[in-house]
């Protein structure tokens, strides 16, 4: 077939039989939110890209799609725009627009495409649906034990199995950074970096660490305590005389007691080495994962700055994303 008949590298077309298949996984996934309690929200594809950056990290921001003006409106002085990155920040962007107009709690999910300027491979695309939930305006861990059981009940409903859910807080990461002295100026980078321990060997990363600028010896007692098979005794030890670590730890500790009884005991764990990239989370993460699935089937967290960032109230908010392709 020539290659002006393919579509662009990194998405795909859908026929009737598959677009049928997809339309039905989305119909049981949308059944299993409402029954959560979740209305829907629609927004716009494309965004503001200042609205975008600074909200996914340096290496998420470098993925972000923009949208190039030209002729007239390259001098129109219209904001700069770019195709949306995730459903999060758009949702805050609404709530930061429309808040007292929004119920409290105010949860919502919203399902359709996103883009990143990826390099497409195997099982990535550069566009891709997303079928996401939130709750904006509680702090309390049932809103993340709620996410992470709608999730599970929407996955449970697609027919998938042999999936599992690993739990980790930003605060507990922030307390080991401290905990082995890691300068706050390197913190985001070393996140970044541990972050990789699933896909590459120890020595590989320990060697990036050092490469950041972080001490070789202070990498490797760091990358070891992480990624030991008794994790999360040690990392429990490490933080006893961090504050915001304990904290973290306490905060894994209440999801896992609302969630864990829920779910089958194999499915949900706390995993000291999970990070997640984007920079806007504050509290727990998670991440779904299955034997042989190369990368994450599901995601999220607590995100409860966000809404402040983009110029509305100081809202706690929690929510996840469920990925088809992806």
């Amino acid at each position: 077939m020539p290659a002006q008949f393919d579509p662009p590298s990194g998405t795909r077309d859908f026929l009737a039989e598959e677009f049928e298949r997809r339309e039905g996984a989305f119909a049981v996934i949308r059944e299993v939110f409402a029954r959560f309690g979740f209305e829907p929200l629609q927004t716009p594809a494309f965004e503001r890209l200042d609205v975008l950056l600074g909200k996914y990290g340096d290496e998420g921001d470098k993925l972000i799609f923009k949208i190039l003006r030209r002729g007239e409106h390259e001098a129109s002085g219209e904001a700069d725009l770019a195709l949306r990155y995730d459903m999060t920040v758009p949702l805050a962007r609404v709530a930061a627009a429309y808040g007292s107009q929004l119920p409290t709690p105010y949860k919502r999910f919203a399902m359709g495409p996103v883009w990143r300027a990826d390099r497409p491979g195997k099982g990535r695309f550069r566009e891709f649906t997303q079928c996401d939930l939130d709750t904006l305006g509680s702090a309390s861990p049932l809103a993340d034990a709620e996410i992470i059981c709608a999730v599970h009940d929407a996955m449970a409903g697609l027919g998938l199995d042999g999936f599992g859910f690993q739990l980790n807080s930003r605060r507990v990461l922030t307390g080991l950074l401290e905990a082995f002295g890691v300068p706050a100026s390197l913190g985001p980078a070393a996140l970044i970096t541990l972050d990789k321990l699933d896909k590459q060997p120890p020595q590989a990363v320990i060697a990036e660490l050092a490469d950041r600028g972080l001490d070789e010896a202070t990498a490797a007692e760091l990358v070891d305590v992480v990624g030991a098979p008794d994790a999360a005794s040690r990392v429990a030890d490490a933080l006893k005389g961090s504050d915001q670590g304990v904290a973290g730890l306490d905060e894994v500790s209440r999801v896992l007691d609302l969630a864990g009884p829920l779910l089958p005991a194999e499915r949900i764990e706390f995993s000291p080495r999970l990070v997640r990239g984007l920079s806007y989370y504050t509290g727990t993460i998670w991440e779904v994962t299955a034997p042989g699935v190369p990368g994450s089937l599901a995601g999220g967290g607590r995100y409860d700055h966000l809404i402040e960032q983009l110029g509305g109230p100081d809202v706690p908010a929690t929510g996840g994303s469920l990925g088809i392709e992806r």
